[in-house]
């Protein structure tokens, strides 16, 4: 996956980079800062998942007055946007990305073991999408996301269910 690559399927403005001046600190891992500097985050996909990478800050911050989890207390837990009804975190310290759902789960649920894994499924179910032939085979997009980050697809029901709304 690269830049080009990005751009010519979401144009510059839908898979925003950042300078390295306006990743927030507690971005620590090097791959992550890597992806948001030089590759992009696709900004959505349909009416699934939405990011703003512009938006990065602490989760704790963004729902003042919610008890939240342990995990999604801490510094490093980044608010990235929404994924199906949940929140949609990047782990700084990592670069996982995990979501809070309406149940407020005490452990966090995986979406992507990377920034970079969840940018790459992304930017292959779009590719799928802007093909022109409606994908109907939910095995075929099953193995596009499991091929890039099989523990994203095992992990829980979330990209099955984007899978379900794409085949449906």
């Amino acid at each position: 996956m690269d830049r080009a690559k990005m751009v010519d399927v979401y144009g510059g403005a839908l898979a925003p980079v950042l300078s390295e001046e306006d990743i927030p600190a507690q971005v620590a891992d090097r791959r992550t800062r890597y992806v948001l500097c030089n590759l992009g985050v696709p900004s959505s996909f349909e009416d699934l998942i939405s990011t703003n990478v512009c938006g990065l800050r602490p989760l704790r911050d963004s729902l003042v007055g919610l008890q939240l989890p342990v995990w999604a207390q801490r510094e490093s837990i980044l608010i990235l946007g929404t994924f199906l009804e949940s929140f949609l975190c990047l782990d700084g310290e990592n670069g996982e990305v995990v979501a809070l759902t309406p149940q407020m789960r005490e452990e966090a649920v995986l979406i992507a073991s990377h920034l970079e894994t969840f940018s790459t499924i992304n930017f292959k179910l779009t590719k799928k999408l802007q093909e022109g032939v409606k994908p109907t085979n939910r095995d075929e997009l099953e193995r596009t996301i499991r091929d890039v980050d099989a523990a994203a697809l095992e992990s829980s029901d979330m990209w099955a269910r984007v899978v379900q709304y794409i085949v449906s």
